[in-house]
């Protein structure tokens, strides 16, 4: 449904909490629909069903309209609301370490510096950590126009930490076979054995993995000259019982050469003004087009033809030399555990991946040699 549907479907919800609260976070989407920064962002570009096609049109500015889809969004704001509650945890715990580096903001004279566990502000010198935000650590690829910000990092030139909140959805959409192969039908209901899968979970998700490499890529390739720590560490916290694991990823460029590549494809179809090709995948009736934005202008489809279109009509875009095809990755096998992803296989994945059960072990040195 529309957002303005859906707005007038919270409305007649007479609820005194729920229905308030979802129109106002659908207002509130509305009016901060355009503060994001102008760019490719590493959570969009790591997905297994990417579109290179879906990121031109909105870098393009291109007129869009709501998927015709009759869920709610509501269940999606709460799980966005929980990941980045749970990133706040972390991101305070380690500020109050004195370990936690990155861009801050004050609330009192608005100014932004970077800074490791800030106690004032260095412009106003106002003291009290109520009034000082953490702004994340920003980062910008400006060759492949890619635009994000790591959840943290310890240290100047350290380790970077990305949180993340695993639960059924997370295993869903980044795994979907390892969920089936725990998924029992026990008296006529369906039961997924979820803390078998966190307990043999030995390495981050795929498009987790990538969009670490993609940070890493971001600090240290886009800023040769500065010598960094190429690890990123992640913390999952396990939404079932609010446990934790950790991984240690070093930096590894092949696995995001298709991704960079796919970017500059991007980046040249915006200077020709021409769409590139859709993946091989689309399709009219692929649920990831249906729930596009931008499937009538993708697709040349109006109020009038609706309906008529099949998979093999065709629209504008011009022909590619490479198709711009999403990055798949085989999917993490348990309790056997391996993953290819673009062309990195198991063999001698120690080297890439290490638990740690200690933070105090990532506060050592940068490890890259120069």
């Amino acid at each position: 449904m529309s957002k303005l549907e859906a707005f007038i479907k919270a409305g007649k919800n007479e609820s005194l909490v729920v229905g308030p609260v979802e129109r106002y976070l659908i207002t509130k989407s509305k009016k901060s629909g355009n503060s994001h920064r102008w760019g490719l962002y590493p959570s969009e570009i790591c997905k297994t069903d990417w579109c290179p096609r879906q990121s031109y049109y909105r870098l393009s500015d291109e007129p869009f309209e709501e998927p015709t889809t009759t869920r709610s969004r509501f269940p999606l704001d709460k799980i966005f609301a929980e990941g980045n509650e749970s990133g706040r945890r972390w991101q305070n715990w380690l500020w109050e370490m004195k370990v936690l580096w990155g861009e801050w903001e004050c609330l009192f004279c608005k100014n932004r510096w970077m800074d490791n566990s800030p106690d004032q502000c260095p412009f106003c010198r106002v003291e009290g950590k109520e009034l000082l935000r953490y702004k994340e650590i920003p980062l910008e690829d400006k060759e492949h126009i890619i635009v994000g910000h790591a959840d943290g990092g310890l240290g100047e030139f350290g380790v970077l930490v990305e949180n993340k909140t695993v639960g059924k959805g997370t295993i869903r959409i980044e795994e979907p076979d390892l969920l089936k192969t725990h998924t029992y039908q026990v008296n006529n209901k369906t039961v997924y054995d979820l803390e078998s899968i966190w307990k043999e979970l030995r390495r981050p998700f795929a498009s987790h993995m990538k969009q670490g490499q993609i940070y890493l890529h971001m600090r240290s390739e886009a800023n040769p000259e500065v010598l960094f720590d190429e690890r990123i560490v992640f913390v999952y916290d396990f939404k079932q019982d609010q446990t934790t694991k950790e991984f240690v990823v070093r930096y590894n460029p092949k696995i995001i050469e298709d991704i960079l590549s796919s970017c500059l494809d991007i980046k040249q179809s915006l200077e020709l003004k021409q769409p590139p090709s859709r993946p091989i995948w689309a399709s009219v009736d692929n649920s990831t087009c249906k729930g596009c934005v931008y499937m009538k202008t993708c697709w040349d489809i109006n109020d009038e033809n609706i309906g008529t279109i099949t998979s093999s009509n065709t629209s504008k875009g011009r022909t590619r030399a490479r198709k711009t095809t999403p990055t798949r990755a085989t999917p993490i096998q348990v309790p056997e555990i391996t993953l290819e992803l673009n062309g990195l296989d198991g063999h001698g994945s120690d080297e890439l991946i290490r638990p740690t059960n200690s933070i105090h072990k990532l506060l050592r040195g940068p490890t890259r040699s120069i």
